[in-house]
């Protein structure tokens, strides 16, 4: 009785393993099947004319036609040549559309503006634009500065050109960068190092400079401390302006206007 039991059980065994096998092949092949009879999905064709091409982009925002990419061939399968493509000649426009075309101008019919015409043109896309140009594309993106100083610089402009004006040449608002450069005998240009140095003073401006009226040579630079110097990133800028200039060997003055007294003064020399 009990081998009776025990032989049962193993044929259960046997054949649940074999139809989980089974399964498992059938489970297979139903989806090599549905793989190889799957539909491949259907291509959208495109117009005869253009070809879209990735990253080219009208003033409209959308993709425009490269001049590589139009097809040689016209609506209903007929070819471009030179003699089907529009040109000029003493009796008129030969075109797209033969006689009936209307770009195909008649003998005695007017001439078509020249706006139309340059319509018809496709302008090629300029790869090397930038945001700014589809900025200004949008029109109002500039304005222009009624004055090159404030009012308080020009006024010292006036002072040091009644004190100055015969000795030297007196310039405003030139970049930091003009006058001091990273030192390429320590540093590489390009390198990492010369470029955090030329980086933290090549959006920086000396209020004046004055230069010998012989040769141009650099007397020095001077800056006008107004009250907006009090503020703690002026205060930073100043600082590292100062350190700058001493590490170069420029002279840089700072300066204060005394209203009170209505004159201008020395008020430190940089790296004081």
């Amino acid at each position: 009785m009990e081998q009776a039991i025990q032989g049962l059980v193993g044929t259960i065994m046997k054949a649940a393993l074999f139809g989980g096998v089974l399964m498992l092949v059938v489970a297979i092949i139903k989806a090599a099947l549905l793989k190889v009879t799957r539909k491949q999905p259907r291509r959208r064709k495109r117009s005869w004319g253009y070809k879209r091409r990735k990253g080219e982009k009208s003033e409209s925002g959308a993709f425009t036609a490269s001049s590589a990419s139009i097809k040689n061939k016209m609506p209903g399968g007929r070819k471009i040549t030179e003699s089907s493509w529009m040109k000029s000649s003493s009796t008129g426009y030969s075109g797209l559309g033969g006689a009936n075309s209307p770009l195909v101008r008649q003998p005695g019919s007017p001439i078509p503006p020249q706006d139309s015409i340059a319509a018809l043109e496709i302008k090629p896309y300029q790869a090397d634009r930038n945001y700014s140009e589809d900025l200004m594309d949008r029109g109002g993106a500039y304005v222009a500065r009624s004055h090159l100083m404030s009012p308080t610089e020009r006024d010292v402009y006036k002072v040091l050109e009644k004190a100055y004006g015969d000795k030297y040449h007196i310039f405003s608002q030139v970049r930091v960068v003009d006058l001091v450069n990273p030192n390429v005998n320590k540093y590489r240009p390009k390198s990492r190092e010369y470029l955090s140095l030329f980086r933290q003073i090549s959006q920086w401006h000396f209020d004046y400079v004055l230069c010998c009226r012989g040769d141009f040579r650099i007397f020095c630079a001077l800056e006008l401390d107004d009250p907006s110097h009090k503020r703690p990133d002026r205060m930073k800028r100043d600082r590292i302006i100062n350190r700058v200039c001493k590490e170069a060997g420029l002279r840089l003055e700072r300066m204060v206007v005394d209203h009170q007294r209505r004159e201008v003064r020395l008020v430190e020399k940089a790296g004081s």
